[in-house]
């Protein structure tokens, strides 16, 4: 194969760079002649002394970049095509470079794409020489200016003074699809697209008064198919000086308009699933909320956020997360008007402006429509996967007058929707305070764990049997400096949601087994139970973690246990089998609270390391008055000890509760009927009273 010469001036200061380019030349048909320059005397010196067909230029160089050669280049006066080459470039800074007077760029990560730029930049630079000469044939004859006009790769035609076509060069038919007689005698004006016939006409009264113009055109070929063309005019006067017609050069941009389309709505659509995403929403909000204002009418916004699609990504990965998300934007569409917009905001967040809204009415309406078409089961790669909706609504003007307004009172109705699992919830003042309320709480939380706020409660644990005292549940308190004793169910959940779960877990660990090693040193020997959420249990660095605490502390194996709700167990059962294995690896004991609350899988229980069940405290409340309970009791007992499990009775607050849990084989008790949760000073207290269990009687038969 014959390679073609190619003189190329490089503007690049690594050299690895430079030789790819060239090799990314030659692969493609060129012979190419480089020389490399990295500052501006010697960009200056190449220009002086080199003849060049083309320049690549690096977007910057430490002391030189491509804004410097174009300075350059336009100071000589040269015609050169002239391509950005980088490695990194950002939208706005490449449309600088092409205003500047960049031909194209060309990322370092797509070389195979900088051939066919030099090839089309080097036929344009032609074209552009093609129209001087063209130019100046006008002046010499008409002969001359047929074969020049005829060899330009642009489309060059003549108008006369109606603007009906007149000249067609040979490139008109390859660009509009029409034979030249058929172009002869054709109007200008049925070439151009409906939509831009408007403009086209305010621009031909410039031409009229003696100017010229250049315009983006959409022309419409003889097939149907729509291009795009940059449209130059040129007037041409008569013998009088009155208009005689023009020359108009069209060059076909569509392929550079379509990239600039895609670029732009890259930029304003999810790439995922296509909808608007967050940047183009409030710009829509924006124009319908001007709308809505001169034509006073109401428009609601409605915010989104998937329940239980972390379970699907946790249980599936993030392929089926990813598909099951486009299913959700295309149900959203469906189930809404066309005028209506459907956006995603990132992650499982979705948003939808409703257009028309007549009444506040007819947004809960879109809510209910909205949870519905989410209540049928998704098909995914032949998995029937199911997530439900927490919907905010709020209404212009009834909730807010402006787009951050409505946006953050929807956040704050969906949280709530979210937290009372309503489905939807419509934007209040009292979500307002409360929002804020949570805030304030959350920042307080975190300044508490750092002054030393929280402290830990104890519970004992008494062995039913022997009456004697195993173990102590660790419960944090929070002693707020406004509020006082603040009880863990109204800032655990707050914890969750805002990350400071990890330090606050951190807190409670290292602080309970400083308490064990205290009571270790005294004699106390007892086993300390905390309590995990399901962030912790999604965390995987929380077995790291134990482990360093437990080797600081040199806590001997089953000192340390950890309870786990059972419905937190079967979330994601397949990494909290992992997390919990570790544990148990580092000797800590895994108890499950609350049992029987859940639904959990025999076979998967067998499967875990676990030591204890704790039946949860609503049974054993109304297993004297409830036949079903007490069959739960007796059959959660069985069921712990047939695993070899023991098993502990929560919520014990009477002597008949003691006594009838003792007959049925329980082995450990923890409620009020022994002690309430104690700050460390009252336990040790207790302890050294030595009564463990009030008023003993002998055990009653159930």
């Amino acid at each position: 194969m014959t390679l073609l010469p190619l003189r190329v001036l490089l503007v690049e200061d690594q050299e690895d760079d430079a030789e790819l380019i060239l090799v990314a030349l030659r692969q493609a048909g060129y012979a190419p002649q480089c020389r490399r320059v990295q500052t501006q005397p010697e960009m200056v010196e190449a220009l002086r002394s080199g003849s060049w067909d083309v320049i690549l230029s690096d977007c910057n160089l430490p002391s030189f970049d491509a804004a410097n050669a174009l300075q350059i280049v336009k100071a000589f006066g040269l015609d050169l095509p002239f391509v950005v080459v980088s490695g990194a470039i950002g939208e706005e800074t490449a449309v600088a470079f092409m205003k500047a007077g960049a031909h194209d760029y060309v990322m370092k990560g797509n070389l195979p794409r900088l051939a066919p730029a030099i090839e089309r930049e080097l036929r344009d630079a032609a074209e552009r020489a093609a129209r001087r000469l063209a130019e100046q044939a006008l002046a010499d004859s008409e002969e001359r200016y047929r074969t020049i006009v005829d060899a330009a790769h642009d489309t060059i035609l003549l108008v006369d003074a109606d603007w009906c076509i007149s000249f067609a060069n040979r490139r008109a038919p390859d660009m509009l699809g029409y034979a030249c007689d058929q172009l002869i005698g054709l109007p200008f004006s049925t070439l151009i697209d409906l939509a831009d016939r408007d403009e086209w006409g305010l621009r031909l009264r410039q031409i009229h008064q003696g100017g010229a113009f250049e315009l983006d055109l959409r022309l419409r070929r003889s097939d149907g198919r729509d291009i795009w063309a940059t449209s130059s005019c040129t007037r041409l006067p008569a013998a009088n000086g009155a208009f005689g017609g023009a020359i108009v050069m069209l060059k076909d941009v569509t392929e550079r308009r379509l990239a600039a389309e895609a670029l732009r709505h890259q930029a304003l659509h999810d790439a995922l699933t296509g909808l608007p995403n967050r940047t183009l929403l409030q710009d829509r909000l924006q124009q319908a909320v001007f709308s809505a204002r001169r034509e006073n009418r109401r428009i609601a916004v409605l915010l989104i956020d998937l329940d239980r699609f972390k379970d699907v990504n946790d249980a599936f990965g993030h392929h089926y997360g990813d598909l099951l998300l486009k299913e959700v934007g295309d149900r959203l569409q469906h189930a809404l008007r066309e005028s209506d917009t459907v956006a995603r905001l990132g992650g499982d967040e979705f948003a939808v402006i409703l257009s028309s809204c007549l009444e506040v009415e007819d947004a809960k309406l879109a809510a209910v429509k909205i949870l519905k078409a989410l209540d049928e089961p998704f098909i995914i790669e032949q998995q029937n996967l199911r997530v439900a909706g927490s919907i905010g609504v709020v209404v212009h003007p009834d909730h807010g007058e402006d787009v951050n307004t409505l946006l953050r009172r929807a956040d704050v109705a969906m949280y709530a929707a979210k937290r009372e699992g309503d489905g939807y919830s419509m934007h209040g003042t009292d979500q307002e305070e409360a929002s804020a309320s949570r805030l304030k709480l959350s920042a307080q939380l975190r300044d508490g764990i750092r002054l030393g706020e929280l402290e830990l409660y104890y519970q004992p644990k008494v062995g039913l049997r022997t009456r004697e005292l195993k173990g102590v549940e660790a419960l944090v308190r929070w002693n707020h400096p406004e509020q006082g004793l603040v009880v863990p169910d109204a800032f655990i959940p707050l914890a969750e949601q805002t990350g400071l779960i990890k330090p606050l877990s951190r807190w409670v660990v290292e602080t309970a087994l400083h308490q064990w090693r205290e009571w270790h040193r005294r004699g106390l020997e007892l086993t300390v139970a905390f309590n995990l959420s399901m962030r912790n249990l999604h965390d995987p660095h929380l077995p790291d973690m134990l482990e360093e605490l437990l080797q600081g502390f040199h806590l001997p194996p089953g000192a340390l246990q950890a309870e786990i709700t059972e419905t937190v167990l079967m979330t994601n059962a397949t990494r909290t089998l992992d997390v919990v294995t570790r544990l148990s690896n580092l000797g800590v004991q895994l108890s499950i609270d609350d049992f029987g609350t859940g639904y959990s899988s025999l076979a998967y229980l067998k499967r875990l390391p676990v030591r204890e069940l704790k039946i949860d405290k609503s049974f054993v409340h109304d297993m004297a008055a409830n036949e079903n309970d007490m069959v739960i009791v007796r059959s959660t007992i069985d069921l712990g000890h047939s695993l070899d499990m023991k098993v502990t009775a929560e919520g014990v607050e009477t002597p008949e509760a003691w006594d009838r849990l003792d007959a049925l084989g329980c082995d450990l008790a923890q409620g009020y009927y022994m002690a309430r949760p104690m700050p460390v000073a009252a336990f040790e207290s207790w302890v050294g009273r030595g009564i463990y269990v009030p008023n003993p009687r002998p055990t009653a038969v159930a």
